[in-house]
């Protein structure tokens, strides 16, 4: 002790200095992948009303794009299939400038409404409402048309319409918006997801409210003002409908 102060002295050996540098270039590297790596993950749901053209139509659901971008041919790529969108927070944010040109390239932007899709002589219903995070969304003006038992499938943005949708008698409901909660703890699932707060609910993977079934997909961006993935890695979802 000199003049108030505690020194204290301490030399790092060689060792110890490269031990020290493998582990914050492995880190490095680790976070480079969890955000970079896409993963793919497929789920099979069970629908008891299933046309028998349908058994096995697969989905290929992408959302959270944010400021990812995977060439100016990525739309054109998935063609001939149909394309639907709805929006998220962020088109809102941005006064939706996104939809017109979307429009120009064929794809079926779904604002509050449904979409018959057609194989042979059966049918389902897509369904597409605005974001429900900020309220936008009006499932009973999207459902007003529906005038048969056909099987329905919501797009939305954001997991907080399941109870809706479970309310009228929707079957199957795909949403982004909690990016898996970016940070994502062993066991422990997400630490927070905007609108849900610590340790959420729905934050990732399938979910059943009643005869509803719900996947929300980790989405292929970061949040803007904290761009960083831990055990939740962009994803794109492929859902293969069964009877």
């Amino acid at each position: 002790m000199e003049g108030g102060h505690l020194l204290c002295k301490y030399h790092l050996t060689r060792r110890q200095f490269i031990a020290g540098g493998i582990g914050i270039i492995g880190t490095t590297f680790f976070l480079y992948y969890e955000r970079h790596s896409v993963a793919v993950t497929k789920y099979r749901v069970s629908i008891a009303n299933l046309p028998k053209e349908f058994e096995g139509f697969t989905i290929l659901h992408l959302t959270d794009l944010h400021s990812k971008r995977y060439g100016r041919e990525l739309i054109q790529g998935l063609r001939p299939k149909p394309i639907f969108f709805v929006s998220g927070n962020h088109e809102w944010r941005y006064h939706f400038h996104i939809q017109e040109p979307l429009i120009n390239e064929g794809v079926h932007v779904l604002q509050n409404e449904a979409y018959t899709y057609s194989i042979g002589n059966s049918h389902i219903w897509i369904v597409g409402v605005n974001d429900p995070y900020t309220h936008r969304d009006d499932l009973s003006k999207a459902t007003g048309r529906i005038s048969d038992q056909a099987p329905k499938i919501l797009l939305a943005h954001a997991p907080d319409i399941l109870t809706k949708a479970a309310g009228d008698d929707i079957e199957l409901v795909l949403v982004g918006h909690t990016h898996g909660g970016e940070i994502r703890l062993p066991l422990l699932g997400a630490i927070y997801v905007p609108g849900q707060a610590l340790f959420p609910k729905y934050d990732y993977g399938e979910f059943r409210y009643k005869n509803t079934s719900m996947i929300i997909n980790c989405g292929l961006g970061e949040s803007t003002h904290f761009p960083f993935r831990f055990c939740s890695r962009p994803e794109i979802v492929l859902v293969k409908l069964v009877s």
